[in-house]
């Protein structure tokens, strides 16, 4: 029986334990998710939109079915 107790205890401070360290979790992420958000707006100014560039597909349809299809990227001759 008292085998059984001590059980009973291990576990509810186990679960006490966990309670503790979940909330201390929450807090600290709460607290990190703020200063994320304070940090987003003040870089916001830093960058700059994307352009609408193409969309190069690596695959073409035959018959239906996808195929790989050979893709050439390179650059031009450059001076520097």
């Amino acid at each position: 029986m008292k085998l059984f107790y001590c059980f009973v205890a291990v576990v509810l401070l186990n679960v006490i334990a966990c309670c503790v360290r979940g909330y201390q979790l929450k807090a600290a992420y709460s607290t990190r998710q703020k200063l994320l958000e304070n940090q987003d707006d003040t870089l916001h100014m830093f960058v700059d939109k994307l352009p609408n560039m193409p969309k190069v597909y690596g695959y073409s349809y035959v018959h239906g079915v996808p195929k790989p299809k050979h893709i050439a990227v390179g650059m031009f001759m450059k001076k520097w």
